[in-house]
């Protein structure tokens, strides 16, 4: 379950406006400033914004500003609270059959560094990084050429029995 966490007596969370930001970033536009005060000012009524408005601030490189206006909307929804997850990752293997390009992880198969956990393994090292704080546990991996469905639903199982 997660758990929440107060900041101190004072502290509003709200920071400086978006047009406040301070040192204003030299790679960000006027132009952009621009938009970004007029996301804000959507923000602030509440309103709904657009895909595109989406889209820039996917873009912009002001990702302190982007920070601000979510904790606006986090702070109007949940109040002046915050809620962090505590979880682990297992991996049973890095072995993959899909290129994605964004990934430097991933190893072909007979590729060095590659590795393939054995069941048994993957339960052991789930329960030995495993503690009471712990609230997900992140089952990942490549997607191995070889391995049937079945056999990552044996290791799930497994690892809900020792947990």
């Amino acid at each position: 379950m997660p758990r929440a966490f107060d900041r101190p007596a004072g502290d509003t969370g709200r920071g400086h406006a978006v047009g406040e930001t301070s040192p204003v970033r030299p790679d960000v536009s006027a132009e952009d400033r621009s938009r970004l005060e007029a996301i804000e000012a959507k923000v602030d009524r509440a309103e709904r914004l657009s895909f595109d408005d989406g889209v820039f601030l996917y873009q912009t490189p002001d990702l302190t500003a982007v920070g601000r206006l979510a904790n606006r909307v986090r702070e109007r929804l949940h109040g002046n609270r915050a809620f962090f997850n505590v979880n682990r990752h297992l991996n049973p293997t890095n072995i993959c059959y899909v290129e994605c390009a964004l990934c430097a992880w991933a190893r072909k198969p007979g590729q060095e560094g590659g590795y393939l956990m054995g069941l048994q393994e993957a339960v052991d090292h789930a329960a030995e990084t495993w503690n009471e704080s712990v609230t997900e546990f992140h089952i990942v991996g490549g997607l191995h050429p070889t391995l049937p469905f079945f056999v990552a639903k044996k290791g799930e199982h497994g690892i809900e029995r020792v947990l």
